[in-house]
């Protein structure tokens, strides 16, 4: 199960900026779940973007260090999705900016299958959808989804990606990364105004004297 969250919806100019990928079994038991944010290579609107701001970017892997780790889940795993088209292409398009290919033949798009956007298609058959919508949230409500409407899907075929890219286990997850608050350079002035500016010179400070007795295990 594929799910992004993306600058915007132009695949030849937007990036992805976070990513979550749910492995299921044959038996479509949840075998591993997976996501990270994803650093652009551009700097996004000082809006956030499905929720998600430049400064929870700063610490978060580029494409290219997770590359690797998204292509092992993918190669040899028939894809599934809602909107599955964009996020493949999405996808595509991150890899062909590395000189590597992603082939996906065909999967189980969830969209096709309900013609309604996932929060409305989850309410239409009984999904608890989640209130934050992340890619994390999206993937695992269209699982539950993809259980409801399996019979309608296409037959989806297995994807061939670039395995043999260095994995380098980098994450940072959405509730990893907190919005950096930063002050209006006028309430930092007024605040500054109440400090009391009396001088404290470093030279004159001296750690107090210990007992004879004290050591570092019992202070």
């Amino acid at each position: 199960m594929i799910a992004t969250v993306a600058t915007g919806v132009f695949v030849g100019t937007d990036q992805i900026i976070e990513i979550a990928l749910v492995t299921l079994g044959l038996t479509g038991t949840v075998l591993d779940v997976w996501e990270t944010l994803v650093r652009p290579s551009r700097a996004i609107s000082t809006t956030s973007t499905g929720g998600i701001s430049e400064s929870m970017l700063q610490g978060a892997p580029y494409f290219e260090e997770i590359a690797g780790d998204v292509a092992s889940r993918l190669d040899g795993a028939c894809p599934a999705g809602h909107d599955l088209s964009f996020d493949l292409e999405m996808l595509s398009r991150e890899f062909e900016l590395l000189d590597a290919n992603l082939t996906t033949p065909a999967g189980f798009d969830t969209l096709i299958a309900t013609r309604m956007r996932l929060s409305l298609a989850c309410e239409a058959h009984g999904v608890e959808y989640p209130d934050d919508s992340s890619a994390k949230g999206d993937a695992l409500a269209t699982v539950e989804l993809l259980r409801k409407v399996v019979a309608q899907c296409n037959p989806g075929a297995a994807a061939a990606a670039p395995a043999h890219l260095q994995r380098s286990g980098r994450v940072l997850r959405r509730g990893d990364a907190h919005p950096i608050s930063i002050f209006e350079p006028r309430f930092i002035a007024e605040r500054a105004d109440t400090f009391d500016d009396s001088p404290y010179p470093l030279s004159s400070w001296a750690p107090p004297e210990r007992d004879a007795w004290w050591s570092p295990t019992l202070a």
